[in-house]
């Protein structure tokens, strides 16, 4: 049901209250300061607000007439602004209020592409956020999809409106979600990147004690804004302040204890690599945004513009948490490397198209015909959409052949192993084959294939290597029907041990799978599914030297085992078709000797007649 509210509820009511923000950062005036509890922080040199006399410290009591008791009534006042109207600051000095006239003038260029940018990235969060709450359901995702949430709704900036009562509603929630992000963050990391053990209303339970502490800071919070408004700087604010300043430090500072205790595991090689993929994501993201901020600092003239174009890194930061949460395996280098390098290019081809178009063929069609350029952009968005998918499949095979031209290799010698295995009709050849072409492609330490051998039976390691006494490593029988058996029916796919291991403590398994994973030493297990029948399972040991199984292994796997369930399903069912008509035969053949002993016709003597009748079994 939580899931349920949050991808058809939450999500596109944030993004339809967000909408109007991305129209109007453009056409919102600027008046030149920046006001913080009533009091003139920050004035821009040469702005409205300066050559109207304001100035740092000066208390705003005042908004075009209308008394101002805390910042809610001041951005209420100033809601309804527009460019070309003057606004009456009323400024209070000593024991008399002055009047200040600001003419605000449109929106200058740095500001609206830093609007635009943080807008951008916060729709970024938003919609990667749902993406991984409509894809997994489980705490993880909705950890996650909370944590988005919460960062979408501080980046997106739902509109200002006079109504005082909508501007009470939206402070109310935005402090609502100040006060619990730090909670958000905490539970969040407590659960990634893999389920933790327990129940789940046990984890419910600790999540609750997790959001208590931020309940009662927002309950206290909201009772003294309610008692005393425009108080500032009282006893009991600064020690509120304090309380939360400490609330909020001590569960940043346990959430990173955790992940770093994560990251730093040599136990659980996956998960390890899972977290190294989310600091290099964050280290990515945060590191252009910080030269941003320095570079519109030092160069406030010439860079503080594109300046803030480095702040749409921070959309890395959301999409290395996706990556690890979705992608369960080796997020290897290679892989990573691979798929920046194809979008980049993808980038950069969408980028020229688009200013060749805009640029060019628009100036052109501007000065021959004298028509605006704003078709010539739909027309190059629409056809951007529809070519971007063909474009990628393009570049992607490109950067294979030019930059890694094992793949197409290893791709070629896993379509021959498909070939050889149809063209096999006995069993024990198939896994022959498959058995000797997986050692040589993917090189694990030991491998042991399971198989079923009719619809009730267990699986059993096989011996696919003639000549061999027993299977290549010792391996117990799986029952279809455990926890185990029943978790890879319903993945389908290739799973490392680690995600195997997490899926079961969240579902509080049978400690029997779990034992059988750990006393046989796999690390990667290989569902021979057809239809829904478990047929086998390809079990693989350690890599040799001690790689992990990547990305590209496990994509290579599961196409592989996709082919070879389907060929060892057709080939019992060619064996079950052989031996059932093998029992045919033979009854037919034992019908014909009864029926050769028995006279061929009745016995007659002078007293009696004697006949009978033959009725075989079958």
């Amino acid at each position: 049901m939580t899931r349920l509210f949050g991808l058809a509820v939450c999500a596109p009511l944030l993004l339809a209250l967000a909408l109007p923000v991305a129209v109007n950062i453009a056409q919102r005036p600027e008046p030149g300061l920046s006001v913080h509890r009533l009091e003139v922080v920050f004035v821009y040199v040469g702005g409205s607000a300066e050559r109207a006399g304001l100035r740092v410290g000066d208390r705003i009591v005042s908004v075009n007439g209308k008394s101002l008791k805390d910042m809610t009534e001041y951005h209420a006042a100033m809601s309804d602004l527009t460019a070309y109207e003057p606004v009456l600051f009323g400024v209070a000095s000593a024991d008399t209020v002055a009047i200040m006239t600001v003419l605000p003038r449109d929106t200058d260029q740095t500001t609206m592409i830093r609007g635009y940018c943080l807008w951008t990235i916060g729709l970024a969060f938003l919609t990667i956020g749902w993406w991984v709450l409509l894809r997994r359901n489980d705490p993880v995702a909705r950890g996650f999809f909370g944590l988005c949430f919460v960062f979408a709704f501080f980046l997106l900036d739902i509109p200002d409106l006079p109504d005082l009562n909508y501007m009470r509603g939206k402070e109310v929630a935005r402090m609502l979600a100040q006060t619990l992000m730090p909670a958000f963050f905490l539970r969040f990391f407590l659960m990634f990147p893999g389920r933790r053990p327990g129940s789940r209303a046990s984890r419910a339970g600790a999540s609750r004690w997790l959001l208590l502490p931020g309940s009662i800071l927002f309950a206290v919070t909201l009772a003294v804004m309610k008692w005393d408004p425009g108080a500032t700087g009282t006893p009991v604010e600064t020690a509120l302040e304090l309380a939360t300043l400490v609330y909020m430090l001590s569960y940043f500072l346990a959430g990173l204890y955790f992940f770093g205790r994560r990251a730093l595991r040599r136990d659980r090689p996956i998960q390890r690599t899972k977290m190294l993929v989310v600091l290099t994501g964050l280290v990515a993201g945060l590191a252009p945004f910080l030269l941003g901020m320095m570079l519109a600092q030092v160069f406030p003239d010439r860079l503080a513009g594109p300046a803030q174009f480095l702040s749409l890194s921070l959309i890395l930061v959301p999409s290395s948490f996706a990556l690890a949460i979705m992608r369960y395996g080796a997020l290897d280098r290679a892989f990573v490397i691979r798929a920046g390098l194809v979008y980049a290019i993808l980038t950069l081809l969408v980028l020229v198209g688009y200013l060749l178009a805009v640029a060019v063929l628009g100036k052109l069609l501007t000065s021959i015909f004298s028509v605006s350029t704003q078709p010539v952009m739909l027309v190059v968005v629409a056809v951007s959409s529809l070519a971007i998918l063909p474009l990628r499949r393009t570049v992607q095979d490109w950067v294979d052949d030019t930059f890694y031209p094992s793949r197409r290799v290893h791709r070629e010698k896993l379509t021959r192993l498909g070939s050889a295995l149809s063209e096999l009709l006995e069993t024990r050849e198939v896994l022959g084959a498959l058995h000797s072409s997986l050692l040589r492609l993917f090189r694990p330490q030991h491998l042991v294939i399971l198989l079923r051998g009719d619809s009730e039976g267990p699986l059993r390691p096989v011996d696919p290597a003639p000549g061999l006494d027993g299977p290549t490593r010792p391996v117990d029988e799986l029952d279809p029907a455990g926890d185990l058996a029943r978790l890879l029916i319903q993945r389908r796919r290739p799973l490392h041990n680690e995600e195997i291991e997490d899926l079961l403590l969240g579902t509080g398994c049978d400690p029997a799978a779990l034992e059988w994973l750990t006393r046989h030493g796999m690390q990667l297990l290989v569902p021979l599914v057809s239809g829904r029948r478990l047929v086998g399972i390809c079990a693989f040991g350690p890599k040799v030297g001690g790689a992990l199984y990547s990305q590209e292994d496990l994509a290579s796997l599961r196409s592989v085992a996709m082919h070879a369930a389907s060929v060892l399903e057709n080939r019992r069912l060619y064996q079950d078709s052989l031996r059932r008509q093998r029992l045919e035969t033979e009854l037919e053949v034992a019908r014909g000797i009864q029926s050769s002993l028995l006279p061929v016709a009745p016995l007659v003597t002078p007293e009696l007649a004697i006949a009978g009748r033959n009725v075989p079994c079958r």
